[in-house]
């Protein structure tokens, strides 16, 4: 069973949950923006 964390994005204010096992993706813990903010910012990947 995988566990989410929910964070505040730091860009639209967004309440969004992520995977806390997934610590290397863009969408890890030193990075708090929601996927539409890293699209949108061009920092998919």
């Amino acid at each position: 069973m995988v566990s989410a964390i929910r964070a505040q994005c730091r860009g639209c204010g967004r309440t969004w949950a992520y995977d806390q096992l997934d610590k290397t993706s863009s969408y890890g813990q030193t990075n708090i923006h929601c996927p539409q903010c890293f699209e949108r910012m061009g920092l998919v990947g």
